[in-house]
């Protein structure tokens, strides 16, 4: 056991009612009984109270701790280990990286911010082990003496601003309560509409008094319930309410009764999206659009977002819209904007590049409708999360006695997101909505990672026309590091959390040659780097989110002055991506203009997943889309072209923390921005005589392992001709809600022994997030090269183990769990051979047995 970095460890037995292991530690308090549940306010980031947890032998607490923050693989004590502590090069922390990440994060609290910067709820096992804690707290906040047996709680009790039950504070958060006081301010006497989440009980009664009970609270204070829902596979109950003015400021000061109702677990504000086209400028093209006949194949995609202009001359044939909650009475032509850009890029990508036309219908169900200021968005009288759950329900089972509007569709694009709930680390309703479905019904939804509209401070200009006139590469440079020193208030939108989906964020790219307007100011110039709104990650756990980015469009840095240079992302007309619009009229139907931001990228990449269809079903005919492993197909080459190529390279130079003691944490830090990088899916489904990309798929069980072994050609006996290996891994988890093994379970890659070093004299490739990161989700990408020793075994094989663990394994060791593998092998142009056509006719296909 690895203990001396951290002191001598007291060994002794606790002989009071605490000494017990089955503490429920959360980030997320929806799971919780309200009954038993406790609210730690921590004092400092969430590691140093682990670090004190660990140092006092609460072993129990410090683990779940450290999962949730996703620092296990530096506290290699912590669970005995872990498979993030071994790899074959430096990527892998030793004693002094380890530890020094771990102060990073302890001291990455502001000192002029209030130091209570963290919340723990911990469920208590019983009712007297919740009275016992209380009152040991009450004798600590007394100055009283620990009893006997307790001076370790008095020790982590010293990292604790508050120790108390669930309480009006906690039913509306600070930011919440800022919210509501932005809201009343701006909008006096106007009624209010928030969201109610109940706590969710296993017992239907339960839950119906709970309804109930708070109807009738509602109807006392004078407002309406719009819209209710109850979800169990996700354990989510909620409403949607309207209260008068009165009424929301006395929520503001906690005054309200719905802030001490026992069955309200939060208040928040309505989720909302608004895409908002104003301000965007229209142009015609030179030429008319290009029409081509309508497809022949039936949709395999489905868009959930807007009313789309379904006779438009790019769109006319092309798509099949599932009329549910809007009709098209509800959108009137001249505004479906976003839904109408969305299949548009599905279906065409950037029109300004004239690829080609997918050939498949695009199911299309439309939940957004134009609203009172320009934009669109989701009905102002419905919970937008449990018109997701209906649309993909109708979608894949039907509704009452209909059939499935949409029983062959494997990927759905979701290019919509919360504005009001950007993730702060605990899984929201939306994201655990998404996982579930994903899971249940064997889809991949396509996320995008959020557009963030706020501006941000930029160092070293005193003015605008400074900022204006810099040299473009330190200007790039200082917009960077504004974005980055604000990446805490610009971190993704719920549900881009969701680790069954694809998150996809937006690549400062796109088809437009225009010249900028003289005003407008251009941040980056080359097109590897998310855009200046691009939502930021990392995700649950620190995992690696966003996944991948996509081409979404440029956006200009906007400058203003005040105390400071502020930059915020703008859309000018010169700049974005090409897409269908509609136009002010019934007979304007080849209308275009430019558009970007996160929506698009996702919609690049669905478009993606289309194309690396059609690649399987030539290769495979159709019989792939049948399996369940269908999705995890689509989502591991869709990332399977991932890179950071030169923008990691650039990134590495001055993007903080630059000490060469800190590579892992700034490695992390470059993922939050390039997730796994930009993907070039046009090279996994192309073909070249040095390159050859395999795939696997199959269904595994927990704690078992599949090995592959390829057999390789002799042109590559020399075995000092290899440059890279690219292995990408995917698979949809089955989920436990509101645990630190929320992600029930996981895959990994590695070698013949079950360990994470995959080959003697193969390094992974520096350019790329570090290999801890990468474990927390259900995607991993990995580049090895290496041109001195050779991967393969004494018979020319090469070697590759997928293997299955679990945080919990009680009642999931005879699950099945659908992955998908894909291998690409590139070789040195030296070598003379297909190398291609060599691998390919020495494997067969076969079904495991």
């Amino acid at each position: 056991m690895q203990n001396g970095r951290f002191g001598q460890r007291f060994q002794r037995q606790f002989t009071n009612i605490l000494d017990r292991k089955d503490y429920d530690v959360r980030l997320d308090p929806s799971d919780l009984a309200p009954e038993r549940a406790l609210v730690f306010e921590v004092i400092g980031p969430l590691a140093g109270f682990a670090n004190t947890a660990r140092r006092i032998d609460l072993e129990w607490l410090a683990e779940q701790l450290t999962v949730l923050e996703g620092v296990s693989e530096y506290l290699p004590t912590v669970g005995g280990g872990g498979d993030d502590d071994d790899d074959d090069d430096d990527d892998v922390a030793d004693e002094d990286d380890g530890e020094a990440f771990l102060e990073t994060l302890i001291e990455d609290a502001d000192p002029t911010e209030d130091v209570t910067i963290g919340r723990l709820y911990v469920g208590m096992p019983t009712d007297a082990t919740y009275a016992k804690l209380r009152s040991l707290w009450n004798l600590y906040k007394d100055g009283k003496p620990f009893p006997e047996h307790h001076s370790d709680w008095w020790a982590l009790f010293g990292k604790l601003h508050d120790l108390r039950p669930w309480g009006p504070q906690d039913r509306i958060s600070p930011d919440v309560r800022d919210w509501l006081a932005r809201r009343v301010e701006v909008s006096p006497n106007q009624p209010v509409q928030i969201e109610i989440d109940l706590w969710y009980r296993a017992e239907p009664a339960t839950r119906k008094a709970a309804t109930a009970l708070l109807k009738s609270r509602i109807k006392a204070l004078g407002g309406e319930i719009l819209d209710e829902a109850e979800l169990e596979p996700v354990r989510y109950q909620a409403a949607l309410v309207r209260l008068p003015f009165q009424a929301a400021k006395d929520l503001l000061a906690l005054e309200s009764e719905l802030a001490i109702a026992d069955e309200v677990m939060s208040v928040r504000p309505q989720s909302s999206f608004d895409a908002n086209y104003q301000g965007v400028v229209d142009y015609d093209p030179a030429t008319s659009p290009p029409v081509s006949p309508p497809p022949a194949k039936p949709a395999l995609a489905a868009l959930i977002d807007g009313y789309p202009v379904e006779n438009h001359a790019l769109l006319s044939g092309r798509l099949d819209v599932v009329e549910l909650e809007v009709a098209a009475r509800d959108a009137p032509v001249a505004e479906r904007f976003h839904g109408t850009a969305m299949a548009s890029l599905i279906l065409y990508g950037d029109l300004a590049l004239k690829e080609e036309v997918i050939d498949r219908q695009l199911k299309v169900v439309p939940i957004l409708k134009p609203n009172a200021h320009g934009g669109e968005s989701p009905p102002a009288d419905k919970l937008v999360l449990a018109m997701i759950y209906r649309a993909v329900r109708d979608l894949k089972r039907g509704a009452g006695q209909q059939p499935p509007s949409g029983p062959d569709v494997l990927l759905i694009n979701h290019s919509i997101c919360d504005e009001a709930a950007p993730f702060t680390g605990g899984m929201s309703a939306w994201a655990r909505t998404l996982d579930y479905l994903s899971y249940e019904y064997g889809v991949l939804f396509v996320v995008s990672a959020g557009n963030i509209r706020d501006a941000f401070t930029v160092q070293g200009f005193d003015s605008i026309k400074a900022f204006r006139d810099g040299e473009a590469i330190a200007r790039g440079k200082a917009i960077v590091l504004g974005v980055d020193k604000a990446k805490a208030k610009r971190s993704m939108l719920s549900p881009a959390e969701s680790v069954n989906s694809l998150t996809v964020g937006a690549a400062h790219s796109d088809g437009s040659l225009e010249a900028l307007p003289a005003t407008a100011v251009d941040p980056f110039a080359a097109g590897g780097l998310a855009n200046i709104g691009s939502g930021a990650g990392l995700g649950f756990a620190r995992a690696v989110k966003p996944d991948i980015l996509m081409p979404g469009g440029r956006q200009a840095a906007q400058p203003s002055f005040d105390k400071g240079l502020l930059v915020h992302p703008h859309e000018v007309g010169a700049l974005g991506q090409s897409v269908a619009s509609p136009g002010m009229s019934l007979a304007s139907l080849s209308k275009v203009r430019r558009s970007s931001g996160t929506s698009n990228a996702a919609a690049i990449a669905t478009r993606a997943g289309l194309k690396i269809a059609d690649a399987l079903d030539a290769t495979f005919d159709d019989a792939w889309r049948d399996k369940r492993t269908a999705p995890c197909l689509l989502k591991a080459l869709i990332a399977h072209g991932g890179a950071w190529g030169e923008s990691g390279e650039a990134l590495a130079d001055f993007l903080p923390p630059v000490s060469g003691r800190k590579r892992l944490e700034q490695r992390e830090n470059i993922s939050r921005f390039l997730g796994y990088g930009v993907c070039d899916v046009d090279r996994v489904v192309s073909a070249g005589q040095h390159r050859i990309t395999l795939v696997a798929e199959d269904l595994i069980r927990l704690e078992k392992r599949h090995e592959y072994r390829i057999p390789l050609p002799a042109e590559l006996s020399s075995r000092k001709e290899l440059r890279r290996v690219t292995v990408t891994l995917a698979w949809l988890s089955p989920l436990r809600p509101g645990t630190a093994a929320y992600r029930a379970i996981g895959l990994n890659i590695v070698g013949v022994d079950g360990r994470s070093q995959l080959w003697s004299g193969v390094k992974r490739y520096k350019g790329q997030p570090p290999i801890g990161p990468t474990r927390r989700g259900t995607l991993m990408h990995a580049i090895y090269e290496g041109n001195s020793a050779t991967p393969f075994d004494d018979d020319d094989h090469f070697v590759i183990n997928v293997q299955t663990g679990a945080k919990q394994a009680s009642g999931l060791t005879q699950i099945d769990i659908p992955y998908a593998l894909a291998v690409t092998f590139e070789v040195a142009a030296t070598i003379n051979a297909d190398i291609r056509e060599s691998i390919r006719s020495r494997v067969q296909p076969r079904v495991r047995a």
